[in-house]
């Protein structure tokens, strides 16, 4: 029936509208304006109403017209069995059976058959359940399809795949979603499709880090097992590569952490060695090192004593150890002393003792070390003090002691003296013994001198008696001394002009006396200390070390580390009790940024999986080492490279298949501090990056070319500052401060520029504003707001006079939009 126009018929149909049949609703066509017809609920209703009104109608004479349509006189028969047909529906495309993941089948009349549904009829649905099919997705958020029947890709500026989540374990697989989502109230099932599943992922390898390494004895003797372990705080462990190093050219070399992180090691021969654990895997490596000290073994200890001893008279013993590998290298030994009953405990291999009695008397020491305790005792024979005579020592008139330490080869005046009447008759005769710490005979004559000028020959203990023979009687004095060859030169070898701070420098020491006014390889005991800064300034020291060498090799290693940058003067003190002797050695330090660094990043899609392999990397880093090397004009201290792989951060865009990069750091150290040194490495690294970037930098590995992609200065700059010798007209401050004070002062003023800048932006383009919207339609005004309130219905006529005072006032902020300028939003 048509509304909204006068009618007076209504049009039905049994057939689902294939045939209209006409019936007049009113008395002589009688016309009456529509307002609604309504029907009866379910579909074995029979009756129908229309609603409306007269036309022409006023206030004063409108009355509603309600009309009832009984289509039951119709006498349609009621349906049957055959009177139905199942149907499905569908979106009439060829082959769709699915809507929605779900096929429905429902019982339906067929369109040919007017009969009507009877009321207790209950229609039967068949429901199944459809395969997944691109029709059942809609593209997640931050995906889009480019056509309409196209795939779902990621917009632009959306990173993709995702990085992983942090607590992605080792071994274990993330999944991140692969653009798609199933239409809500979807039903379908996953099938031979399977685009739409979430992809896994395994979780990146991160490199190893936090290594503490640990040693069960940092000092052992040789042929004794040492353990050592560590612990790895951080990176992956079950893939890495632990590479363990002793420092005696062996090594081994294990997958996995608990296959690793215990080890034991024997050491052949003693020394001092640095044991080093090395982690490596796809991501980076890390590495620890420790020292250990192997000491050789006893084999015989034996007492040197002289061959007259009398009480009251001071008496130097030598413990003599005869070693096993005849290295005399004991680790960290004590020497516990018996001495008449009394116990001394030493830690040098002599001691002077008083004896205060006569007789027969046992010397016993015990030597303790790493490889236990060995021993050594001798007997001899207090004899009575005779009348002692007074003994001075001097050395170019310059008195010594009495007792203690000489130099060797040097004339030494040994005077004797009457204790009371300071003077000796001239038929007194004097019996002058000088012998070795082993009690061989030196020098062994009798004089009338009351002196004796004499040399000692070698670095050892001595013993000097002098009895003094006239018809009065005898006296006699006895003295002990420990003679020390004179350091006379020191030489300084393998140490470099420039190191980087907080790196460990060694160097070489060659020590040496003199004899008959030539050098030669010094023999004794000497201490070694080494200060940062001047001569005499021993405020800032940075190592020391005691040593015993035996002549034949007179060299010892020193190494420290030093944290001083700039020009550095070291001042190495090499010392024994009766000469010292001081070098100094200028160095230079350069800061962790004051030497050329380049990142060369490589091409690594021509490589297969050659790049993964670890002894692969090695021999590139040789081979990169060499080439650079030779090209540049450096000395092999000037150069160090490093070649690493790495987990691509920068551009994700631009991954290879696995997400990883390889990678050479390349640092490069002027040859000193000064500024044409340092102009040279910033050239040369500006001009190796640039080079690489280019495409004319390649390496062979293997008759393989590896070409550098590309290359940089690292993520931070290159600062060298020129901290000696340098030109003191021009102004070497860094860069972030060299631009002077007219710079300085144009920085600020364009910071502040860009804060007010920012605040007023932010102030005139606030978030979206959406103000109401009257629907001028209907009697309804509807407003809408951003935080999810329900619908507001007032009265529009009532409102219509506080609309325009209501349209600046009545806003609501959307925060979630982006800013833009009101008059193009």
């Amino acid at each position: 029936v048509d509304k909204r126009i006068p009618a007076f018929y209504v049009l039905s149909s049994c057939d689902e509208g294939y045939h209209w049949e006409n019936y007049t609703f009113t008395n002589n066509s009688e016309k009456i304006n529509v307002v609604r017809m309504l029907t009866e609920y379910g579909e074995a209703a029979q009756h129908a109403t229309i609603f409306g009104y007269y036309p022409g109608a006023t206030s004063a004479t409108f009355e509603w017209l309600v009309i009832d349509l009984d289509f039951t006189t119709l006498n349609l028969s009621q349906c049957q069995q055959n009177d139905y047909y199942l149907w499905k529906p569908t979106d009439e495309r060829e082959g769709q059976q699915c809507i929605l993941g779900e096929s429905i089948e429902y019982e339906r009349r067929l369109p040919d058959h007017c009969c009507y549904i009877n009321v207790e009829y209950d229609r039967p649905i068949n429901r199944t359940v459809c395969e997944c099919t691109d029709e059942d997705f809609e593209c997640e958020v931050n995906f889009e399809r480019v056509d309409l029947d196209g795939p779902c890709v990621p917009m632009n500026g959306y990173q993709y795949p995702p990085d992983p989540p942090d607590a992605c374990a080792e071994g274990a697989n993330y999944s991140y979603t692969s653009g798609y989502r199933q239409i809500a109230g979807d039903k379908c099932v996953v099938g031979s499709e399977t685009f739409f599943l979430p992809i896994e992922a395994e979780c990146p390898v991160v490199a190893p880090g936090d290594i503490d390494l640990m040693v069960s004895k940092a000092s052992e003797v040789v042929n004794k097992s040492i353990t050592f372990n560590f612990t790895q705080g951080q990176g992956a462990k079950i893939v890495t590569q632990y590479e363990w190093s002793y420092g005696d050219d062996s090594n081994s070399v294990t997958i996995g952490y608990s296959n690793a992180n215990s080890t034991s090691h024997t050491y052949h021969t003693p020394g001092d060695y640095i044991v080093s654990i090395t982690a490596s895997n796809n991501g980076g490596f890390g590495v620890d090192d420790i020292h250990v000290y192997i000491s050789d073994i006893i084999v015989n200890v034996t007492i040197k004593a002289p061959s007259f001893i009398s009480a009251e008279a001071p008496v130097n013993f030598f413990a003599n150890v005869t070693t096993k590998y005849g290295t005399k290298h004991l680790v960290n030994p004590k020497y516990t002393w018996k001495l008449a009953g009394e116990k001394k405990v030493s830690e040098t291999s002599y001691i002077s003792y008083t004896f205060t009695s006569v007789g027969t008397v046992t010397i016993e020491v015990t030597v303790s070390y790493p490889g236990g305790i060995s021993e050594g005792s001798l007997q001899l024979t207090v004899e009575e003090p005779p009348p002692i005579l007074e003994l001075s020592v001097s050395i170019d008139g310059t008195t010594k002691g009495r007792n203690g330490f000489l130099p060797v080869n040097q004339n030494i005046n040994f005077t004797v003296s009457h204790p009371i009447n300071k003077t000796f008759t001239e038929d007194t005769s004097f019996h002058w013994l000088i012998l070795f710490g082993n009690g061989t005979h030196l020098y062994d004559n009798t004089i009338n001198k009351t002196y004796l000028i004499y040399s000692l020959p070698l670095w050892d203990n001595y013993t000097l008696s002098v009895t003094s023979q006239n018809p009065a009687g005898v006296a006699k004095v006895t003295a002990s001394f420990l003679a020390e060859e004179i350091i006379d030169n020191v030489i300084i070898s393998n140490i470099f002009p420039v190191y980087r701070a907080n790196k460990i420098i060694s160097a070489n020491l060659d020590i040496q006396s003199t004899n008959n006014d030539s050098y030669i390889p010094y023999m004794g005991t000497l201490a070694v200390e080494v200060y940062s800064g001047s001569a005499g300034n021993r405020d800032n020291q940075l190592g020391s070390n005691q040593y015993v060498l035996s002549g034949n090799e007179s060299k010892v290693d020193i190494s420290f580390l030093t944290v001083v940058t700039g020009t550095d003067n070291l001042s190495i003190y090499v010392y024994n009790n009766v000469s010292t002797k001081t070098v100094q050695q200028p160095i230079m330090v350069a800061t962790s940024v004051q030497y050329g660094y380049v990142r060369l990043i490589f091409q690594t899609t021509s490589l297969g999986t050659n790049y993964h392999n670890y002894e692969w990397q090695k021999e590139l880093q040789m081979i990169v080492f060499d080439d650079l090397q030779k090209n540049l004009n450096l000395q092999p201290w000037q150069l160090e490279v490093n070649v690493t792989e790495e987990v691509n951060t920068t551009n994700t865009k631009k991954r290879n298949h696995d997400g990883m990069i390889l990678t050479a750091h390349v640092y490069i150290l002027p040859v000193d501090l000064s500024t044409t040194a340092v102009n040279n490495v910033e050239s040369a690294s500006n001009d190796l990056v640039t080079q690489a970037n280019l495409g004319q930098l390649k390496f062979t590995v293997n008759e393989s070319d590896v070409v550098v992609k590309t290359a940089d200065n690292g993520p931070n700059p290159i600062l060298i500052i020129d901290d000696g010798g340098k030109d003191t007209t021009k102004n070497y401050l860094p860069l972030a401060l060299g631009l002077g004070a007219g710079g300085f002062v144009l920085t600020v003023i364009a910071t502040i520029i860009l804060i007010v800048g920012i605040f007023y932006w932010r102030k005139k383009y606030r978030s979206l504003e959406v103000r109401y919207t009257r629907l001028r339609q209907g009697p309804m005004r509807f407003t809408f707001t951003s935080e999810g309130e329900s619908l507001e219905e007032e009265d529009w006529k009532e409102d219509e006079e506080k609309d325009k005072d209501e349209e600046d006032e009545d806003t609501h902020q959307m925060n979630t939009f982006q800013p833009f300028e009101k008059d193009k939003g």
